[in-house]
Parts: C-alpha cells; sequence; structure tokens
C-alpha cells in the first residue's frame, strides 16, 4: 500500500514539474522578447510556451540584452522560437546570430522578407517551413549549411545560395512552387533526397562547373551525382544524358510543366516518386535497359501507353496509379508481382496481360480501372491480396488459368476462390457464388457497383467484414441455411436492401453487419440466432417489421436499432416467450411487441412440411404425453390436435 502512495506522490510531482516546464519555456522576458539562457553570457531567442505564437508585428531582435545586471550576447533563434506567429509582419536579426534552430520561424505566414545576418553558419530542419508568403530570402556568404525542409512551402521565385555552403539537407525546398531557377554552388557536398519535389514551375537548374560531388553535364538543366551517374533533381526543360544510370527520388515530382522526356538506355533505376503528379507528361519512353520501377514513379502523368521491357523485374506500389489517359499497358516477361494499388485509377485502362512471371498482385491493383473487360489470372500466381478489382463494374469475366496450384475459378463463376479453404477472395457484380464456396472473404465484393441481387448458396457458413461493404445497389440478398456469422461491416452501406430474411442456422451478427443501410423496412431472424453485435441495425430508422423467431433473446450490444425503429417498427417474437422479449435487454426497448405462432419441425430435418403433420401425430399416437413446450403452437399449456391443426394450416398457407 505504501508502495502505491509513494508511486502516486511520485507521478503527481512529475506531473507538476511537466505542467511548469509546459508553462514556461523561457528564462526571461524583456522589450517584448522571450530569451533562453545557454551560457555565463549567452541566450537564444524563445517563445512564451512550447508553441505558442508570442510575437505580432515588427520584430526587432537585439545584439545583446541585460537582465538582473547581466549582459547575454544574443547567438541564437531557438526551437520554434516565432513558431505560428502568423501576426508577425517582420523580422530583423543582429549579427550575432550564429544558429537558426529546429521550425523557428515554422508557419510566420505573415512573413513577406528576410535578410540571414552574415553571422549565421547553420540554419536547421523546417527552419522557414510553410512561410506562405515569403517571397525574398537573402542568404549570408559564411552559410554552411541548410537542414531538411527548411524553406518548405515558401514563395520566393528564386534564391541565391552563398559559395560557402556545403550542406543540403532533403527536400530543403519541397513545394516552393513559384520556384523557377537554381544554382548549385561549387562547394556543396551533399544534398538530400527529393531537394526540389513539388517545384512545379522549375525550369533552369545549374551546378558550378568546379564542384566536385555533382554536376550538369552536357547543359543538361539537372544536378547529376557525378560519381554514381544518378541525376537527383531536373526541371522541366532537363535533357537527361546518355549514361545516366539512376534517376533519383522525386527527381522530376509535380514538374507541371513538364511534357516529354526521353529517357536514354543507360537509366537502370526509376526510384520512387521520381516523375510523381507530372500531370501533362505524356510522351515518356520506358528504356530498354531499365531494371527497377520505383513506388509511385509515374504516378498520375498523362502516357497513353506503357511498353515495360522484359528487363524490368521489379515495381513499386501505385507507380502508374491515377494515369487516367492510360489505355494499354504491355508488362514485362520478367515481373515478379503487380504491387498494391499498381494501376489504380487508370480509368481508361483496357487491355492488360499479365505475364506468367508473375506471382504477386497486390491489394488494389486494377482498382478502378474501369475499361477493362476480362483479366485472365495465370496458373503462376500464388498470392493475390484483397480488393484487386475495386469498382471494376464494367468487367464481366474474371478467370483463374487451370492448374493454378492456390485459386481458380470453379462453375464459370467469375471470381477467385481459394482452393484449399474454399475461400471467395475477388468477386464482381456479375460473378455466380458456387455452392462448394465455405467462406465469402474480407471485403471479396467491396464496393461492387450494379449488382443489385445475390444468392448466397447453402455451403456458405461465413460472409467475412466489409465482404459486400458499399454494395450501393444491391437490392436483394438471399440468404443460405448454412450460414453461421456475418462479420463487421459485411453489408455495410447496402443502402438500397429493403427486405433481409436469415438463414435457418445464422447465429451471430457481428457488430455494425448492416451499418448504415438506411433502406431496410424488414428484418426476419431465424431461432438460431444467439448474439447481435452493437449498431449492427443502427442506421436502419426505417424499420416497420422485425421478427425474431429464437425462443430465448439474443444477447445484444449496444445501440442494435436506430431509434425511430425502435419507437416505429413492430417486434415479432414467439407467443410462448414474449414475456421474455419484454424483459430482455435491448429488446425491451421496442414500443411495440407481439407474438406469433411457429411451426414444429417435428422430425428435425431442417424444413417445415407435411412430414412435419405426420411426426407430430405418431408423437401423440404413441401414448406419451408431450411436455416439450415446441409443440405446443398454440401456447395453450397442451399439445394436441389443435396443434395440429394449426400446423396444417401454415403448410397450406406456404403453398399458396
Amino acid at each position: 500500500m505504501r508502495t502505491i502512495q509513494f508511486k502516486s506522490r511520485l507521478l503527481a510531482i512529475l506531473a507538476c514539474v511537466l505542467c511548469t516546464l509546459g508553462a514556461s519555456a523561457y528564462s526571461f522576458y524583456v522589450d517584448g522578447i522571450y530569451y533562453y539562457i545557454t551560457g555565463p553570457n549567452t541566450v537564444e531567442v524563445t517563445n512564451k510556451a512550447y508553441r505558442q505564437a508570442s510575437y505580432s508585428g515588427d520584430v526587432v531582435v537585439p545584439p545583446t540584452v541585460t537582465y538582473n545586471d547581466v549582459t547575454y550576447t544574443v547567438t541564437a533563434i531557438g526551437d520554434d522560437a516565432f513558431y505560428w506567429s502568423t501576426s508577425m509582419t517582420s523580422i530583423q536579426l543582429p549579427n550575432t546570430i550564429k544558429i537558426i534552430h529546429y521550425c523557428a520561424f515554422d508557419n510566420c505566414s505573415g512573413l513577406t522578407e528576410i535578410v540571414i545576418p552574415d553571422s549565421v553558419t547553420i540554419i536547421e530542419h523546417s527552419a522557414f517551413n510553410g512561410c506562405d508568403n515569403l517571397t525574398s530570402v537573402t542568404l549570408p556568404e559564411g552559410l554552411l549549411r541548410i537542414g531538411d525542409n527548411a524553406f518548405c512551402n515558401c514563395e520566393f521565385t528564386s534564391i541565391t545560395l552563398p559559395e560557402s555552403l556545403t550542406y543540403l539537407g532533403a527536400e530543403v525546398f519541397w513545394w516552393c512552387i513559384k520556384l523557377k531557377s537554381i544554382r548549385i554552388p561549387k562547394n556543396v557536398t551533399h544534398i538530400g533526397k527529393a531537394l526540389l519535389m513539388g517545384c512545379e514551375y522549375l525550369s533552369y537548374i545549374d551546378v558550378d562547373s568546379e564542384n566536385p560531388v555533382y554536376d550538369s553535364r552536357d547543359s543538361c538543366n539537372a544536378i547529376i551525382e557525378t560519381a554514381t551517374n544518378k541525376l537527383i533533381a531536373g526541371s522541366s526543360l532537363t535533357v537527361i544524358p546518355e549514361g545516366i544510370t539512376e534517376i533519383g527520388e522525386g527527381a522530376f515530382t509535380y514538374r507541371r510543366e513538364l511534357e516529354s522526356i526521353h529517357i536514354p538506355n543507360s537509366v537502370k533505376y526509376i526510384r520512387n516518386e521520381a516523375f510523381r503528379s507530372c500531370y501533362r507528361l505524356a510522351d515518356v519512353n520506358i528504356p530498354d535497359s531499365l531494371l527497377t520501377i520505383g513506388n509511385q514513379a509515374f504516378q498520375g502523368c498523362k502516357m497513353t501507353s506503357v511498353v515495360m521491357p522484359n528487363t524490368v523485374t521489379s515495381m513499386g506500389y501505385q507507380a502508374f496509379q491515377d494515369c487516367s489517359s492510360l489505355e494499354t499497358v504491355v508488362l514485362s516477361e520478367n515481373l515478379t508481382s503487380i504491387p498494391g494499388d499498381a494501376f489504380r485509377s487508370c480509368a481508361k485502362l483496357k487491355d492488360v496481360i499479365i505475364p506468367r512471371s508473375v506471382t504477386y498482385i497486390g491489394y488494389g491493383a486494377f482498382e478502378w480501372c474501369r475499361s477493362i473487360k476480362s483479366m485472365l489470372i495465370p496458373n503462376t500466381v500464388t498470392n493475390i491480396s484483397r480488393c484487386v478489382f475495386i469498382w471494376d463494374n464494367y468487367m464481366t469475366e474474371l478467370v483463374v488459368e487451370e492448374g493454378n496450384p492456390v485459386y481458380d475459378s470453379r462453375d464459370n463463376c467469375n471470381a477467385i476462390i481459394e482452393t484449399a479453404t474454399n475461400k471467395l477472395i475477388n468477386g464482381l457484380s456479375c460473378s455466380v457464388i458456387p455452392n462448394s464456396v465455405d467462406t465469402i472473404g474480407e471485403q471479396a465484393f467491396y464496393v461492387c457497383q450494379d449488382m443489385y441481387s445475390i444468392d448466397i448458396p447453402n455451403s456458405v457458413k461465413y460472409i467475412e467484414r466489409m465482404a459486400f461493404d458499399a454494395c450501393f445497389d444491391l437490392e436483394t440478398v438471399n440468404f443460405g441455411d448454412s450460414l453461421d456469422c456475418i462479420e463487421e461491416y459485411a453489408f455495410g452501406q447496402c443502402s438500397q436492401l429493403k427486405d433481409v430474411t436469415f438463414g435457418r442456422l445464422l447465429r451471430t451478427l457481428m457488430n455494425n453487419a448492416f451499418s448504415h443501410c438506411s433502406g431496410l423496412e424488414t428484418i426476419t431472424l431465424q431461432d438460431s440466432v444467439k448474439f447481435i453485435g452493437k449498431n449492427a441495425f443502427s442506421s436502419s430508422k426505417l424499420l416497420t417489421s422485425v421478427t425474431c423467431k429464437a425462443l430465448t433473446p439474443p444477447e445484444m450490444g449496444e445501440s442494435v436499432f436506430h431509434a425511430d425503429a425502435l419507437a416505429n417498427a413492430t417486434l415479432y417474437v414467439p407467443m410462448r416467450t414474449i414475456e421474455d422479449y419484454r424483459n430482455a435487454d435491448g429488446w425491451k426497448d421496442f414500443a411495440q411487441i407481439e407474438g406469433i405462432y411457429l411451426p414444429v419441425d417435428a422430425n428435425a430435418d431442417g424444413r417445415i412440411n407435411v412430414s412435419d403433420i405426420n411426426a407430430m401425430l405418431n408423437l401423440m399416437l404413441g401414448g406419451e404425453e408431450i411436455t416439450d413446450p415446441v409443440y405446443d403452437m398454440n401456447c395453450d399449456g397442451t399439445v394436441n390436435v389443435t396443434d395440429v391443426m394449426m400446423m396444417i394450416n401454415y403448410i397450406m398457407s406456404m403453398t399458396e
């Protein structure tokens, strides 16, 4: 007990200390500026509290400041010092500042210009990130380092880098959309990845001819890493020289004015995001020397066709995503995988032949490829992810080649089935589920447009989460009698469903199983149901009738039914257990509960027919008293010929 009390007191003290540190990030405050003592006679500019906007208007930082009779030299702008001081319109820095720290002027959107004093040697990570009205920056001779993201989202059209500069971090000028030109000085020996990513209108790049690490050979209008022949940054006017072996990460990302480019036969690697979002890039070749296409390498480009040489062995995820003009693709016969979202949203893509070298197809690889009519999965493909064909509502043929050891398309079902488990993993709006399928897999029919009805055969026992989620046109589902469990969101957003009658063996409806099925009017649950998860029908406020035939009220989670449904719908339950429902959690919330008489499956064959009448008569003629209340259809406390007559009337009504 004492140990617990001691720990509690210790945590309380620690919380107080942390609150004190958070509330006061400065040592003293003089003439409108907060300072933090860094040495016996040195301070840095800071803010009132952690990441609290502390400055506005015109700010002048003095070279020295006196506090308690001690004079301090101002040597740095501290981390987050002017963070989000959006009302600050100008800043004057003294010639005593040596370093501008992390996020020092982050999102100072009121700044339009700044002159960095000659004393500054280092500008750290994100120092001027988000200064989206900063149109003029003067950098001093003597500056050595500019950190990652230092000038992200700034507005200048050009910037002069000093000859003293040796280090440029990653994404220093990321999304400086108005930057048109830049020159790399001779002493820069390190440039981080994606230096100029997002500089949409960049048209001129040059490297000093005396630089030992980088060059712009042949006036190529690009930055090339000399020793590796890697092009690390290009412009809309770049001409890629012969001999280049690699196009680096983000080298041409968001070059809005780039319309065509020739990639020479020396290039082996096109790295991640190399040409991402070059929206006008329509004319580009894939060279015969190429081995690898990186993640998002051509995402959002405008080419109409891609011919991939057989030298290519790997392609990254989203490599050609959002290429909305792409119509034809010829894949390398040595490509081993088609990764996730590789051709997602290529709405005009019509013709794709998957080569036999491919063993893997990733999640959403052909999502929203609405012009593909048919697809043959070779027998070499042994790993297929979910949602490969989401939104592909015009596809009419999906076939797994005979001899595939893992998958099949039995009975011309137009679906992909995992053979060993009998699980259907990818389907189309035109699929017919075979009567040998055991499970409908997660997201198997996710966003299948133009699917108006589906038959769930008697073989299916499980429908996994989101299997039919967002099938917005689905009006009718015929559930087989073997179905045992419907998982989360299995029929989520199926807003056209009106009437749902579940099979006789269904035991479990998981949370949100029919979430956002706003059009549901009637629900019929059989006597097998044991559990209904929370929010299962919580969006179905138009319900007028809910029938539950279970003699014992099924367990319910929270908010299974919408409040309007509880108020307006009638709950029909077995007459003999109506009071149980009126007292059961969840069920008792229905304003209207009525009893119904249920037929008896007297011979336990799973069907209600004339054979059940014979079975009841045989029981009665056997001479023994029948005490099982299941046979007491009219709930009068005895089993007799009246109950048999009710069975006869019920069966006759079924045949009308």
